[in-house]
């Protein structure tokens, strides 16, 4: 194994788990206020193809990459809206949202199939800028949890916005300003899938990478710094994927494109048997209340429920 060969592997290690760990980020902040998001995968093509249109037109990446952010965001706006001021159900919510993004972006990226756009410019060792935007982002948002006043205001909302809300927070307001936020980030996710890891544009191109993403938010235990590692791992599997099939082998080529949806599985396996206090019928401590994610996650708040 010589050097040229671990730094081909890292690239693209790093390079396939970009898109991931800004989804997951995503929905990090969105599920740390206490709500529940499902309609990431959505979101993410939603973005992926905002990014490959107005690339196209404008013929600039970094417009593409904006604009993408603004339509992610919108999209995300009406999640927030239903969620944090209707009280509509946040899982159903989710889903809706989710098959109507997917349905939009299919019927509006239909003319676009097989097209091509300029690519993100490459500033350094292959990588572009949403490779360091999306670290930085990991590192910014695991100090604004534990370092700043509006950061332990939102984790202070997603434990018992009743309690926030009784020391002058405005749990409504974290929580729908979460949600636009974080859905700004799962769309630059799904603009460096249509830009940079696979520059162009396919039905359905996210390939479920959303759904993996709400997947490594509970794998990360709700951290952003964990969730580096999870996505990672991801980025790793997706090597493998490629590796393996440019070498030829044996084992059919849909036994590799499942293994991502199988760690995903495997994850879910995993954090049961954590949550439960046991795994395997061994007993494992799971640490601090607060690493099993948000008390508040997936239930509203009613202010005159006193």
């Amino acid at each position: 194994m010589n050097l040229e060969f671990i730094l081909t592997t890292s690239q693209i290690i790093i390079l396939a788990s970009v898109s991931l760990l800004l989804a997951t980020l995503g929905a990090i902040i969105s599920e740390k206020s206490g709500v529940t998001n499902l309609s990431i995968d959505g979101t993410m093509l939603v973005g992926a193809l905002t990014a490959f249109v107005i690339t196209k037109v404008t013929g600039s990446p970094y417009i593409g990459v904006l604009v993408a952010m603004i339509a992610s965001g919108l999209l995300s706006l009406i999640h927030a809206t239903l969620t944090t001021y209707f009280l509509s159900n946040q899982i159903v919510t989710g889903l809706a949202l989710n098959f109507f993004a997917m349905g939009l972006a299919n019927f509006f990226g239909k003319n676009y199939v097989g097209e091509v756009s300029e690519k993100l410019p490459v500033l350094f060792a292959n990588f572009d800028i949403l490779v360091f935007i999306s670290f930085f982002l990991a590192i910014f948002t695991y100090f604004i949890f534990n370092n700043t006043k509006i950061g332990l205001n939102l984790v202070a909302v997603g434990e018992d916005p009743r309690v926030a809300d009784n020391q002058g927070v405005n749990p409504f307001k974290y929580r729908f300003w979460a949600q636009i936020i974080g859905g700004m980030i799962v769309g630059l996710g799904g603009a460096h899938l249509s830009l940079s890891y696979t520059p162009g544009w396919v039905d359905g191109m996210t390939s479920g990478r959303g759904w993996i993403a709400i997947a490594l938010v509970i794998f990360s235990f709700w951290n952003p710094m964990r969730a580096i590692l999870g996505t990672l791992l991801f980025g790793g599997i997706s090597f493998l994927q490629f590796h393996f099939q440019t070498i030829g082998t044996n084992i059919p080529a849909a036994f590799f494109n499942m293994l991502p949806y199988l760690m995903t599985i495997l994850v879910m396996i995993f954090f049961s048997g954590v949550k439960s206090g046991s795994l395997m019928g061994a007993k494992i401590n799971i640490g601090p209340s607060s690493d099993i994610g948000p008390s508040s996650l997936g239930r509203h708040y009613i202010r005159e429920d006193r």
